[in-house]
């Protein structure tokens, strides 16, 4: 699918940059032991990958 695919059926795209700091909040978070804000910001970066069929590493 597309991105004017998405567009169309009213799916959000973040770009790369909100991703990235998704990515990096969840590390803080997990660099404290804060293992609930890292398991729902880990969720949170699944579910966004899989929405726009992302294939990047959720690590």
């Amino acid at each position: 699918m597309n991105l004017v695919e998405l567009q169309r059926r009213g799916v959000v795209v973040m770009d790369e940059k909100k991703m990235e700091k998704l990515y990096k909040l969840k590390e803080a978070a997990e660099s404290v032991g804060d293992n609930e804000a890292s398991a729902a910001l880990r969720w949170a970066i699944f579910e966004l990958e899989n929405l726009v069929g992302g294939n990047r590493d959720a690590g």
